[in-house]
């Protein structure tokens, strides 16, 4: 049976490699063994035994390049790597009877140098078809949640403290969109976050996505 062959160049020579090789080398970096093109490939069960065996060590070798990756946290889920965002979670806490929309927000202090003084969020209310919403009592948008510390160095917040309402009286709320978050530090110093910058104080698995379709209640 003829298999197809990727070709590459070695040493000026035009040579062939099996394609799921080259594959493998591109989006991993594993280097590369090369047969001369024409040379006739032969599928006995000894030649496919080495294949394999030769794929599984590839394979091991992409595991390995994962686990390393995954104790580095790159995927944000590594408890031992310092955070360096400021809100963990936010989203809708509740819609009561009367419409009243309220917001809770986990705040972190990833800062080692100084507790957190004060925190300033700008949210918007958007509805399940995407569209913003504007609250019936004073027909306005945005809105802008204070929170005040201390929060110390390292420690995050959630609860009574981290949760604002009702802020919009409008039923069909069902997203909330941050646009801005402010930090000042008892140092003295200040951070704030908006337009692109924003997403550097939101966790990485936040999607602040308000599209039609998304929804952000958080569990009571």
């Amino acid at each position: 049976m003829n298999t197809h062959l990727g070709i590459c160049i070695l040493a000026r020579q035009r040579v062939a490699i099996p394609l799921e090789r080259m594959v493998a080398a591109i989006l991993y970096g594993i280097s590369l063994q090369c047969v001369a093109v024409g040379t006739p490939r032969v599928d006995t069960v000894e030649a496919l035994t080495a294949r394999k065996l030769a794929l599984e060590g590839e394979m091991a070798k992409v595991n390995a390049l994962i686990e390393k990756a995954a104790s580095r946290g790159d995927d944000g889920s590594n408890p031992d790597v310092p955070k360096k965002y400021f809100v963990e979670d936010f989203g809708l806490w509740d819609v009561d009877s009367a419409g009243g929309v309220s917001v809770s927000i986990v705040i972190d202090n990833p800062n080692v140098d100084a507790p957190i003084k004060y925190v300033d969020f700008g949210v918007l209310l958007y509805n399940e078809v995407g569209d913003q919403l504007r609250s019936r009592i004073d027909g306005s948008a945005l809105r802008t949640l204070n929170f005040t510390g201390p929060l110390e160095a390292g420690r995050s917040i959630e609860g009574r403290k981290s949760r604002w309402g009702p802020l919009w009286y409008e039923s069909t709320g069902a997203c909330i969109k941050m646009v801005s978050v402010s930090v000042t530090f008892m140092n003295g110093k200040r951070q704030s976050f908006s337009g692109a910058s924003l997403r550097n104080a939101l966790a990485p698995r936040l999607t602040n996505d308000c599209r039609a379709g998304a929804k952000q209640y958080r569990d009571k």
